[in-house]
């Protein structure tokens, strides 16, 4: 009877146990268990190309050992790139705030940036010019002035971000009192080192992305206050299908300046086209 026994201590079973150990790799998601399980079975190649034969298989041990150190040095980078221990201490705080940015794109973008504290009021943006830096405000509040309108912004915002990600001017102009803290990057600089870098570009976009989203948000609360105790002067209900008009004959009757200044007609087709045009919600007009 013939014997199918394996001796698993004989050099030659080493090239299996190596090649399992690298299929085992990738049934894993993870970069640091993909690269280290595979750098383990490139390990014990060199073991079997060292005692399989004679003398070593000195060629094949060269190219296993040179992907082993690509292997290695891009472990090293990814590692680096993950680790908080390298932000400086100063940053930190800085670095909670944004959130949601790896610590290697976080020091990308901070090698760019300047972190300072206001010694005089500032203007960090003018409407219909294109700001020359890009901020983030770390404490202190912003006031915005946007047509005849005059708010407010609190901290831990981005100033800027709208002209930089769609290339045009300013469409308000931002004022910041002495004592704001902010950090600030030069547009040119910041922009050159996205291009270079699609991480750092994704990452950016990710954080303006974020913070423009906040602000949609806070606009929205805002309204929400202005408003909540004010009752409607007319309330209109619009239901049937869309060739049913009953509004047309309520807003005829409103005064013409009003209807003008509240703006009227474009809330009325708001209201119809809401729907689909079968139905639509109450259309409510503040006088």
């Amino acid at each position: 009877m013939p014997n199918f026994s394996i001796d698993l201590f004989q050099p030659q079973q080493l090239v299996f146990l190596a090649a399992a150990i690298q299929a085992a790799a990738l049934l894993f998601q993870g970069q640091t268990k993909i690269r280290v399980l595979l750098l383990i079975g490139s390990m014990t190649y060199l073991l079997y190309y060292t005692f399989a034969a004679d003398e070593p298989l000195w060629e094949a041990m060269i190219a296993t050992l040179a992907m082993s150190v690509a292997n290695i040095v891009g472990l090293t980078a990814y590692l680096l790139g993950n680790t908080v221990r390298l932000i400086p201490a100063s940053q930190l705080g800085l670095y909670s705030m944004l959130g949601g940015v790896e610590p290697g794109e976080f020091r990308a973008l901070m090698k760019h940036g300047r972190i300072r504290k206001l010694a005089e009021d500032e203007a960090l943006t003018t409407v219909g010019k294109v700001p020359e830096r890009l901020f983030y405000v770390i404490e202190g509040d912003i006031e915005i002035e946007q047509g005849a309108g005059r708010f407010s912004i609190p901290p831990r915002h981005f100033i800027g971000e709208v002209s930089l990600m769609l290339g045009t001017p300013a469409s308000a102009t931002a004022h910041a009192k002495a004592g704001v803290h902010l950090v600030e990057w030069s547009r040119d600089k910041l922009v050159r080192a996205m291009a270079r870098k699609p991480k750092l570009m994704v990452a950016v976009e990710s954080l303006l992305g974020r913070d423009m989203a906040r602000k949609v948000a806070l606009a929205a609360s805002f309204i929400d206050r202005k408003y909540a105790n004010r009752q409607p002067a007319v309330d209109f209900l619009i239901k049937g299908p869309y060739s049913t008009n009953p509004c047309h004959s309520a807003l005829a009757d409103l005064p013409a300046e009003k209807a003008d200044r509240r703006r009227i007609p474009n809330g009325f087709q708001a209201c119809l086209t809401r729907s689909g045009g079968k139905y639509a919600t109450p259309l409510r007009v503040w006088l």
